[in-house]
């Protein structure tokens, strides 16, 4: 009988490690292809970037850096829903005019764009001010319902960062900086 036990022990030992291992090379597997999404997004954007100077700062598109807000937005409560990504694309299709192929790897790259900074507030201001700087304040109306479509998409509408976004893109259209 306790050579039984054993055996079972063992085999429960090992299977325990087994579902370890597995679950550790499903993560690296899904973090590889994130990495690789993002490598043939910056490609397609022919976005390079810069010897010293910040990611945010090379990128040449006004409709990446929207993409990325609209991905800070999305992530202002710790995670990005499948519902969220799902309006991001129809966003982007839409106020961007693309297939949704080039609004699938919009997002992408907008997500890797949105956690390059040292702090949530820098990474905002700087997106924005690129932004404005590539595409003008015109840019500022549609940036606006692509946010509140996005906190929309979950319920967000009221979180305290959605707004603190909202408000700050209503200052730079206003001129009030």
């Amino acid at each position: 009988m306790p050579a039984i036990i054993a055996l079972v022990g063992i085999l429960a030992a090992a299977g325990f490690w087994f579902y370890r291992i597995q679950a550790a090379k499903d993560t690296a597997n899904e973090m590889f292809e994130m990495a690789n999404d993002v490598r043939l997004a910056a490609k397609r954007f022919a976005y390079k970037r810069k010897n010293a100077t910040h990611p945010i700062d090379g990128v040449e598109d006004a409709r990446l850096l929207a993409s990325g807000i609209m991905a800070f937005a999305a992530d202002i409560d710790g995670n990005i829903t499948a519902n969220e990504m799902r309006v991001m694309k129809d966003q982007a299709v839409a106020v961007f005019n693309c297939t949704a192929e080039e609004a699938d790897e919009m997002v992408i790259f907008g997500r890797w764009l949105s956690s390059q900074g040292k702090t949530r507030d820098e990474t905002l201001r700087r997106m924005i001010k690129r932004m404005i700087g590539l595409g003008g304040t015109d840019t500022l109306p549609d940036m606006i319902r692509m946010v509140e479509a996005v906190a929309a998409a979950d319920g967000h509408q009221d979180d305290d960062g959605i707004q603190d976004i909202l408000e700050r893109l209503r200052r730079m259209q206003t001129g009030s900086h």
